[in-house]
């Protein structure tokens, strides 16, 4: 598998999340800036799947939601979070709408696995 990604230019929308994580209000609010989102985040899973399977307001057709620093929640969390990603990457596949792409930092990558695995 190749770690190369071709994009439309200036057609991306790079959504930063820089900063450790470490509750789920902390994980909502940072999304929701990074998403451009100025509504109400909800600080719940279904509010912030609903955000990101919107994404309405962002004029990009391609999506790249970027955690630069670690997320340090309890398993149980960080599963659930999985999950949303996991729906709403495969939500806009489907959709065929709008490319959205998640980058989490190598710290989780062990986690992800296993999560991919129950």
């Amino acid at each position: 598998m190749s770690g190369i990604l071709f994009l439309p230019a200036g057609d991306v929308a790079y959504m930063r999340v820089n900063r450790k994580i470490e509750n789920i209000s902390e994980l909502v609010t940072a999304v929701c800036r990074a998403c451009r989102y100025d509504g109400y985040c909800g600080n719940n899973w279904d509010a912030l799947l609903d955000i990101l399977r919107d994404l309405s307001w962002v004029r990009e057709k391609q999506s790249i939601l970027i955690h630069e620093e670690d997320i340090v929640l309890p398993p149980s969390e960080l599963e659930a979070y999985f999950f949303v990603l996991e729906k709403s990457v495969a939500w806009w596949e489907e959709s065929g709408q709008r490319a959205f792409f998640v980058v989490l930092p190598d710290t989780l990558q062990e986690k992800y696995a296993n999560f991919l695995q129950a």
